[in-house]
């Protein structure tokens, strides 16, 4: 439901991790705005990628998926076509998720705290928040446009939230 359990586990440990930083850093309230602007940043981004994907599917095929294909994934199954099993997922996948509002937090964290280094657990080189999360974002963004088969992923929503967080804490909230 959320990418895999290892997903959902690195998403709460981030929370846990750089929320707690961000939020000692700002009011309640600017917090919550903070995450629930970069989860909205995550799903219109998310979604324009879509529309952008499916923009040139014929509206004949369109209309199928739309008949058929969510009771397909409700089922637990989809087709074995590689190509209507794509766009099925696209149009009827489950957009569930706190990612796009972690990455927001992330991005935070970054302008907040960029200097901090960091040790990531698969790559033990200390590295500065302000160069981590442009090539975390880098990553993401190569992931996204790659769009490999065995990758459930949104990439997009990731990218959106850390754009949206970014433009709310650098237009709402100053450094001290």
């Amino acid at each position: 439901m959320h990418g895999g359990w290892a997903h959902l586990l690195f998403n709460m440990y981030a929370l846990v991790v750089f929320g707690s930083a961000i939020e000692k850093k700002l009011a309640s309230n600017q917090y919550i705005f903070l995450y629930f602007f970069s989860a909205f940043g995550a799903f219109l981004l998310h979604m324009a990628v879509i529309w952008f994907q499916l923009s040139d599917v014929p509206t004949d095929i369109i209309a199928q998926i739309q008949n058929e294909g969510a009771e397909l994934i409700a089922n637990g199954r989809n087709y074995i076509d590689s190509y209507l099993a794509d766009i099925n997922l696209k149009i009827n996948g489950a957009i569930v998720g706190a990612s796009g509002a972690i990455m927001g937090i992330l991005a935070a964290f970054a302008y907040f705290f960029p200097n901090t280094e960091l040790s990531l657990i698969f790559l033990p080189i200390p590295i500065k928040a302000k160069y981590f999360i442009p090539v975390y974002m880098g990553i993401e963004l190569f992931l996204g446009v790659k769009n490999f088969q065995w990758d459930n992923i949104a990439h997009f929503a990731h990218i959106g939230g850390a754009i949206f967080g970014f433009i709310a804490i650098s237009m709402f909230f100053k450094k001290e």
